[in-house]
């Protein structure tokens, strides 16, 4: 068990939604097709999740696809002060619509987890791909970890550990 309250559950029937496990002082709100927002209750950090679908070559699901990830990209560089933006985006980091994402978002990835950073495991556990993905802005990552699959998936948890950014330095 991860621990910690639940302070919002995922949307029935919204594939795409996410529930959100807090052991601080958060608060979340998820509007459809928007990513779910995450702040600390000074306000004083933002977090992003998105899980947009996965397109697999389909023209109306490939296109809900880019509208979420551009809205989350979106949000991502509009927010004010520092911000956090994780996700299970279903694509390799190197992917187009990755690099896509960091130019609008005006965010940094995080790599994690060594040189591959694999998140989700294929092939009995012996490789992997990364398709969970960090990306911040104005906030120092101190490390950060990969911890054990998630129960009931192959999907490995991006821990991040944060403090803030230094004045005058950027990203």
């Amino acid at each position: 068990a991860m621990g910690g309250r639940l302070i919002e559950a995922p949307l029935a029937g919204d594939p795409t939604s996410i529930g959100v496990l807090t052991r601080g002082r958060w608060q979340s709100a998820t509007v459809p097709g928007e990513p779910t927002t995450i702040r600390t209750q000074a306000g004083d950090l933002t977090i992003l999740a998105t899980r947009p679908p996965p397109s697999r070559g389909q023209e109306g699901v490939q296109a809900a696809r880019e509208a979420q990830l551009n809205r989350a990209a979106v949000r991502a560089g509009d927010q004010d002060g520092p911000d956090v933006v994780l996700g299970h985006f279903g694509v390799a980091p190197w992917d187009g619509a990755m690099q896509q994402f960091q130019n609008y978002g005006n965010v940094t990835r995080v790599r994690c987890g060594g040189l591959l950073g694999n998140t989700v495991s294929q092939g009995f556990g012996l490789i992997g791909v990364a398709h969970d993905h960090a990306y911040v802005r104005d906030v120092k990552v101190t490390h950060c970890r990969l911890g054990q699959p998630l129960p009931g998936s192959r999907h490995r948890a991006i821990y991040l550990y944060l403090s803030p950014q230094e004045p005058g330095s950027s990203h």
